[in-house]
């Protein structure tokens, strides 16, 4: 592994099989406690990850705090955007897990 910031960082890992999805190529990899892992394939790439630098933050804790607080109104129904597009919920997100409806229903809001 040799993205950065991800938590198994420089670690070993025991490739299983590799798969495409949604067009990224993906590594399922056995990590060290044994749990298989999707990787995008980007992420074992030395030359790619050395590249990458720690910079300033590009959104605000403030910011992404608001966030939470919306998608949490979002995922539990009691946010006003998803009491007004109740029609739109029943009609486009009942199989969609509620984090993919929250963002799908942001989406279309901002349209």
């Amino acid at each position: 592994m040799q993205y950065p910031w991800h938590p198994l960082f420089g670690s070993k890992l025991k490739l299983v099989k590799t798969a495409k999805v949604a067009g990224v190529e993906e590594l399922h990899c056995e990590s060290p406690d044994g749990i298989v892992l999707g990787i995008p394939r980007w992420m074992t790439n030395a030359g790619r990850c050395a590249q990458m630098e720690l910079g300033a933050p590009l959104v605000g804790v403030g910011a992404l705090a608001e966030l939470r607080t919306l998608l949490d109104g979002l995922k539990s129904g009691e946010h006003a955007l998803v009491k007004r597009e109740r029609p739109f919920l029943r009609r486009h997100c009942a199989e969609e897990d509620a984090t993919t409806s929250a963002a799908t229903i942001v989406a279309a809001s901002i349209r």
